[in-house]
């Protein structure tokens, strides 16, 4: 859902729109059931990507075939994003690729123990009590 913009640290050590990124991700949970509001977890799309897809033509009014809505979501899965990774990149060189596996929680392998903890303290201590919650094992 909440992508990493480029960096995992982002969580830790930057801002999202003049914000940190907790605050910034709360402020719009605080409105996922504003009818102009859709929210997505990269979690969910990866568990299901073919309804997910479906809830995001029906929340644009927009009705598509299934067959359709396997073809968008075949060229959204990771593998099918690889295919166009030239569309993925970022930088002055536009070489620098931003797709790295695809798996959910494969950022706990970038982190140290240090900021495995950081991250617990300063990230998910404020999500607690929003409902708002992860699909992942934390590593620490």
């Amino acid at each position: 859902m909440f992508g990493y913009l480029g960096s995992d640290l982002i969580f830790l050590f930057h801002t999202v729109s003049w914000n940190l990124w907790n605050d910034h991700v709360l402020g719009w949970w605080n409105h996922k059931d504003d009818s102009n509001v859709l929210f997505l977890k990269y979690e969910d799309l990866q568990k299901d990507l073919l309804s997910q897809v479906q809830i995001i033509a029906n929340f644009l009014s927009k009705p598509l075939s299934d067959d359709l809505i396997s073809r968008i979501a075949e060229q959204c899965t990771f593998s099918g994003m690889k295919k166009n990774a030239a569309s993925f990149s970022e930088g002055k060189d536009g070489k620098t690729q931003i797709l790295r596996k695809g798996v959910v929680g494969d950022w706990k392998s970038y982190f140290t123990p240090e900021l495995n903890e950081r991250f617990e303290k300063e990230v998910l201590d404020k999500l607690k009590g929003s409902g708002l919650e992860f699909d992942f094992e934390p590593k620490w």
